[in-house]
């Protein structure tokens, strides 16, 4: 603070608003990064995390849809009908198979891969052995394909769709664990925004008052002195004020420098007011009213001195010429009587 002290107003202002503006750009940058973090996490969840949930969830309804239109091949006598089935498990198939593709091509962490992987072997057992009950039913032997549905399919289904829900609760958890995160992240930038403005306000209060103070108080220092010296009291300018380096100091100067021409000039008026014109009464300029009729009255006031002593001196040659012819008229008239 002592180094702001002799900065000049202008360079305080600068720096009361450079600091600010630190601190505006701090905030800013803090609000952004928080912000960038945010809606990054918010793109993950959105674009990537929900989408392959979707598509894990499409994999298990595809493959209960799929056993359950097995079933109705087992069931049905209809050669048509079981055509049509087998036609819809046959699209549903593709569909699954797209979204198990795009799950693998989508799942990079070490345990998604593992999972996928599973998935990936369990299917290879499980779409080998509803081919061939779908084949025995096409062929019109529904007890053959009851008979591996009764015994085989259900313990190789619940697998498969163990599988793709291990995949579904990892989703869910990488989601969780990633909303958590946004949420802390969330918490935290805002506590730092928050403690960072409430640091800045306490700096700009702090600057502001400094600043302000730095050059309110010694202006109304400046502004009673010039009151009482509109009053016909001089009064000195602390050395404080005096030695400032900024616009403050240079004020101060200009009116200490006031302040000892009124002040001489008050004590040549007192000179001249107890009759001494001996002092020569200096001008500060070619404009100086006040030295200019000062120095008028002391050599006016000389002259008048000058001027009355020589009268008295008349007067006295004359009083003393009076005093010599009464002395010889007394003279005479005694040498008559006798």
């Amino acid at each position: 603070m002592n180094s702001l002290e002799k900065m000049k107003i202008g360079k305080k202002l600068a720096v009361g608003f450079g600091a600010l503006g630190i601190l505006l750009i701090l905030l800013v940058i803090i609000s952004t990064t928080s912000l960038s973090i945010s809606g990054n996490s918010i793109q993950n969840l959105i674009y990537d995390r929900f989408p392959k949930l979707v598509t894990a969830n499409k994999v298990i309804d595809g493959l209960n849809t799929v056993a359950l239109k097995t079933r109705n091949m087992t069931l049905m006598t209809n050669k048509d009908d079981i055509k049509r089935e087998y036609d819809k498990i046959t699209d549903i198939r593709k569909e699954v198979g797209a979204s198990l593709k795009k799950l693998d091509e989508t799942l990079t962490t070490q345990k998604g891969r593992e999972l996928i992987k599973g998935i990936m072997t369990v299917r290879e057992r499980y779409v080998p052995l509803m081919q061939k009950v779908q084949d025995f039913s096409l062929e019109g032997k529904q007890q053959d394909a009851q008979q591996i549905l009764l015994t085989q399919e259900q313990e190789i289904l619940n697998e498969y769709v163990n599988a793709v829900e291990e995949i579904v609760r990892y989703i869910t958890e990488v989601m969780d664990k990633e909303g958590n995160e946004a949420k802390a992240l969330y918490i935290i930038s805002l506590a730092i925004l928050l403690i960072v403005s409430i640091v800045s306000l306490l700096i700009a209060y702090i600057l502001s008052s400094k600043i302000t103070k730095q050059i309110t108080i010694p202006i109304s220092t400046i502004v009673n002195k010039s009151n009482e010296l509109s009053l016909g009291v001089p009064e000195n300018i602390s050395h404080e004020l005096i030695n400032r380096e900024d616009e403050i100091g240079d004020l101060g100067k200009s009116f200490q420098k006031l302040v000892g021409v009124t002040q001489e000039k008050i004590s040549l008026a007192n000179s001249i007011a107890s009759r001494d014109v001996s002092q020569e009464v200096m001008l500060a300029s070619e404009r100086d009213a006040l030295g200019i009729a000062l120095k008028t009255m002391s050599q006016e006031l000389n002259n008048f001195m000058i001027e009355c002593n020589n009268n008295a001196n008349q007067v006295s040659i004359g009083s003393q010429q009076v005093a010599d012819a009464s002395q010889n008229l007394s003279q005479g008239a005694t040498e008559s009587a006798s």
